[in-house]
Parts: C-alpha cells; structure tokens; sequence
C-alpha cells in the first residue's frame, strides 16, 4: 500500500467515525458531503485519464442546452468529478443515502432532482421537468436506485420523449480499481487509475411518451447500447 493510499483510506475511515455521532444533524451532513467530495477530487486528479467524445456529442455539451447523460450506478465516480460545476441536476433517491449524495455532489456544482422509480417519481418526474425549463442537464443512473444491475428503467425514455431532449450514453473503466459485492457491483477508482471514459453518440427518442409500448421498445434499444459501451470499456 503507497503513502498516497493510506491517506486515502484515511478520509474513508473519517466517514466511518462520523457515523458514530448521534442524530441527523445539518453539520453532520455537510461533513458527510465535504468529505466525499473530496475523495471524489482526489481520485479524479489522479487518475490517468484517456476521454473519448463523440464529436455530435461535444457540440451538444458545448452549446450548453438540456440533455440526459445515461449512465449505470455503478460507474458514477469519474463522471461525477469529469463534468463537475457544468449546469447539470443529478436524480436522488428520497432517503438518507440521497441527502448525503445530494450534498456530496453539491460540493462539486451539482444541483439535484429528489425522487426514484421506486417511491417519490411523480415528484423526480416533476423536479426532471422543471430542471430541463431551467436549461439545466440531467443525470440520470438508468438501473438505479436498487436495481436489477444494467437495467434500463423507462424514466429516462420518458423524459427524453416528453421533452424532446437527447440522451448521451457514458461509461467508464478504471484499473486498478475496487469492484463491491453490492447489488450493481460499484466501481471505485484507486487512487492514480488508469481511466478510460466514453460519452457516445447521442440518443434521440420521438415524441412517444404516452405510448407505453414504443416507450419499452426504446428502453430495450437504450439498454443494448448501453450494455455494448460497457462491455467495449471494460475489455
């Protein structure tokens, strides 16, 4: 284990220490996202990086309009730190774990939309809505908030459609990297990673939003690209 290892590990276990304060405390919270926001830093300016753009993709992110990055939740470290402080709103779970990441990635420009698929869409759905009236980009963890891994939920369909935005399927591999046994198989980027990272070509989906069944022909489609970008990175 290098020195620069250590010190990393370190600002983990400073996390774990903080979870032995009693009650859900403001300042707590803050601790929690300055912390992780720093790891994040920390990791992303050490890394190797190789970035890989699709050239329609980088016109679209420089004329600075709402679209929908798509990425699994596993592999949310290195955009995160990559696109930080780029007018964009990150969808958040209504949990716990939601408030921390939402601070966290406050820490790095990130506002955030509150809700899931699973308790609380309407109001994602809502939140996505007048994120996009605001020019604000979305991104969007097609598989989460738990699951199943590299399956695409129709949110994301939903909402490109309704609003006729595009979508930018990214990925990432990192090695040497920590891979958790947790339901998506989370990947965290060791400290001086090499960092391979793709945003494709974009993904544009019509106007089918009240159609359930083009919905989920164009989910399946989505899900297809996304699972073939994976698999390139990672070979």
């Amino acid at each position: 284990m290098t020195a620069d290892t250590s010190h990393f590990l370190l600002l983990l276990d400073i996390i774990r220490v903080t979870k032995f304060f009693r009650g859900d405390t403001k300042l707590l919270l803050w601790i929690y996202g300055l912390i992780g926001s720093m790891i994040i830093r920390f990791l992303g300016f050490s890394a190797r990086k190789c970035v890989e753009i699709d050239d329609e993709a980088e016109k679209l992110l420089k004329e600075n309009k709402p679209l929908i990055f798509s990425l699994f939740h596993s592999q949310i470290i290195f955009p995160i730190f990559y696109h930080r402080n780029s007018n964009i709103d990150i969808l958040v779970s209504n949990s716990k774990d939601g408030e921390i990441i939402s601070k966290i990635v406050s820490f790095l420009g990130y506002g955030s939309c509150t809700g899931s698929a699973r308790k609380g869409g309407t109001e994602a759905a809502l939140s996505m809505i007048s994120a996009v009236d605001n020019n604000r980009k979305i991104g969007f963890t097609v598989d989460g908030p738990l699951g199943p891994k590299f399956i695409v939920k129709q949110g994301i369909i939903w909402l490109a459609s309704y609003k006729q935005i595009p979508i930018l399927p990214i990925t990432y591999s990192a090695k040497p990297s920590i891979v958790f046994n947790s339901w998506d198989n989370f990947i965290l980027p060791l400290p001086f990673a090499k960092i391979k990272y793709k945003v494709d070509k974009p993904f544009y989906v019509p106007q089918i939003f009240n159609d359930e069944q083009k919905i989920e022909e164009y989910r399946l489609k989505l899900e297809k690209i996304m699972l073939e970008l994976t698999d390139k990175i990672q070979q």
